[in-house]
């Protein structure tokens, strides 16, 4: 099983990603719904679902999230493709329903649905560290939450861009991480949105920084590097020990 996530914008368009709940999704769930079994009242096994919430309610957990972000500039240099997302919802009528569907994820182990039931909670408390001022409690808490909703590898955010994209192993790795934990990978909707979606576009709208980035970078000392994650000396994640 694959173990992807699905981010269906009503009958408009759908985004999804193998095996990662992608962190930007996350940002549309400010008063969503968590739902154990899906909309149509199909018990998965999962023991979670996913989330549903309205384009309204979706409208202004983007606009919420986006304010907060911009506070923050390191943070907005990945997060900034929040504005893409606003663009795509701004297309729905507003009573329309938006549902993350992140069922065969939850049905990797009792951990990762664990980690999805508390995934939009867990973004909020990022939201709410960053409104803070708290810089190193928002730090840890997003690499937490980007280890525990991907089966691979979450983001370093170590607070350096470039310091990020060496532990990446270079900029062209970089930019799939991005794509694929940030906004997922695949998109099915209009033909003529299609492009907005796609690694190329991404970059030059969203994350030009990377262009100027090292793509064979020097090996990184994982004892610099933060350990709450995938980065612990012996390579082991803890969020993961146990499955």
């Amino acid at each position: 099983m694959s173990y992807r996530s699905y981010l269906t914008l009503d009958e408009f368009s759908d985004i999804w990603q193998n095996g990662c709940i992608p962190l930007g999704w996350l940002a549309l769930c400010r008063s969503a719904e968590a739902l154990v079994e899906a909309p149509d009242g199909d018990y998965t096994g999962a023991g979670f679902w996913g989330y549903r919430t309205s384009v309204w309610e979706a409208l202004d957990s983007l606009d919420r999230a986006i304010a907060i972000l911009q506070k923050q500039p390191y943070l907005w240099s990945y997060f900034d493709v929040l504005a893409l997302f606003l663009e795509e919802v701004q297309q729905l009528p507003t009573e329309e329903e938006i549902t993350i569907d992140c069922s065969e994820f939850a049905q990797h182990s009792p951990e990762r649905a664990q980690a999805a039931r508390d995934a939009a909670e867990n973004w909020r408390q990022v939201m709410r560290h960053v409104q803070h001022g708290e810089q190193e409690e928002a730090l840890a808490a997003l690499r937490a939450l980007s280890d525990v909703v991907s089966l691979d590898q979450g983001l370093p955010f170590t607070g350096d861009l470039e310091r990020d994209v060496v532990v990446m192993g270079g900029r062209t790795t970089a930019l799939e991480e991005l794509v694929w934990t940030i906004v997922g990978e695949i998109y099915e909707g209009p033909e003529e949105r299609l492009e907005f979606f796609t690694p190329d576009w991404l970059q030059t709208n969203y994350w030009p920084w990377l262009a100027d980035m090292p793509d064979d970078p020097a090996p990184v000392n994982a004892d610099t590097v933060p350990r709450n994650g995938r980065h612990s000396p012996t390579g082991e994640n803890p969020a993961r020990q146990g499955e």
